[in-house]
């Protein structure tokens, strides 16, 4: 039930977290030239944002009775997460980076993710 609610919150937020995101990463100073070594593939970024999303989802629910516990949780989560793909956080950052410069890919990419988590959302109904 509780993915249930991640995700029934998170397509609700979907019109806020879209352009806050593009927001946040436009204005980085890192004008650098990024490797491909630098910018994970876009299916398992897409697959990454799911995940993210999911995460932030819970952090959101949970903070407002347990801050403390649910910020440790939100740390160890992304931990995992970059364990789990095998990706380090300067890599994420690095491909947030490159997608934010790159707004037409980064929206063609949310519309995959919003896609996918629409699936989850339906299986668990």
């Amino acid at each position: 039930m509780c993915k249930y609610n991640e995700l029934k919150y998170l397509c609700s937020m979907k019109k806020i977290l879209f352009p806050l995101i593009i927001l946040l990463f436009s204005c980085s100073e890192n004008k650098r030239q990024l490797n491909s070594s630098d910018i994970i593939e876009r299916t398992s970024f897409v697959r990454i944002l799911e995940e993210v999303h999911l995460i932030e989802a819970e952090y959101q629910l949970t903070k407002i009775n347990k801050k403390e516990k649910s910020a440790n949780k939100l740390i160890n989560d992304y931990t995992k997460l970059y364990s789990k793909f095998k990706i380090t956080e300067l890599q994420f950052e690095n491909t947030m980076n490159y997608y934010s410069n790159h707004s037409e890919e980064l929206e063609g990419i949310y519309k995959e993710v919003l896609i996918n988590l629409k699936k989850r959302q339906s299986v668990l109904n």
